[in-house]
């Protein structure tokens, strides 16, 4: 008796695109791709190319390395497509992944080498702490109704969103305990690293200066990549002092 396919079977060899191997040099679309706000203990890179439902997948040769400022991560995932959960077929992109780089590093240089060509990649500040300043000062005094300035530390940092938002804080209150002050109709104006805000009309005292962005890690070089983007989320406060 002749043994059954399933139909599940049949249908993911049917309908799922096709997993190429492939040199780094014949992969459409080369990109490079990182979070620098991630909370794992890790860091981990993805090589990403040109992809539809129509195009292939791809994989990398096994014998790919990826060094970052000369030391090796190690090969994660070759690529390959992959079913979800819900029916659909993506491309599971090729990853590297290494101990976190650490925060005084000022540049953070990638080369990607297959034997037959190579790519790199130069990101700025990638683990950073980030801040900010008011007028220039880490606690600052300012007057209500003023414009402020805020000041995005590092400064290679490309902000693409901001929100800035005020709250009272009161002497050892902590975070989840300060009273929000709420601010209508009160656009920022962002100039590279740079955020005029202008205070409300408010009493005097302590407060904390909120800023949430969103952008990317600054890139010195990109070089055989069409792409390369270091992902950028972060909330950082600051204190003042209204007079």
């Amino acid at each position: 008796m002749k043994k059954l396919v399933p139909l599940f079977a049949i249908l993911t060899t049917a309908c799922g695109p096709a997993t190429l191997d492939r040199d780094l040099k014949d992969i459409p679309g080369p990109t490079l791709y990182t979070q620098v706000s991630s909370v794992s203990d890790h860091d981990s890179f993805s090589f990403g190319f040109d992809w539809d439902r129509d195009s292939p997948c791809y994989r990398i040769p096994e014998d790919t390395r990826f060094t970052v400022n000369g030391d090796t991560f190690s090969l994660e995932e070759r690529g390959e497509s992959v079913l979800s959960f819900d029916g659909a077929f993506y491309c599971r992109k090729p990853s590297f992944k290494g101990p976190l780089r650490p925060a005084s590093e000022a540049r953070t240089e990638i080369v990607l080498s297959d034997g037959h060509s190579s790519k790199r990649a130069v990101f700025q500040e990638l683990r950073a702490e980030r801040r900010i300043r008011v007028n220039g000062q880490e606690q600052a005094t300012v007057h209500a109704g003023a414009v402020i300035d805020i000041e995005w530390l590092p400064a290679t940092d490309r902000l693409s969103k901001v929100d800035v938002s005020l709250e009272v804080a009161g002497p050892g209150q902590a975070s989840g305990s300060r009273e929000d002050l709420q601010v209508e109709g009160n656009p920022t104006q962002v100039e590279g690293n740079h955020i005029r805000y202008t205070l409300p009309q408010m009493r005097p005292g302590r407060y904390v200066v909120s800023v949430y962005g969103q952008g990317s890690a600054g890139v010195e070089a990109c070089e055989g990549f069409i792409s390369c983007t270091a992902e950028l989320w972060k909330r950082v406060e600051v204190t003042v002092v209204v007079e």
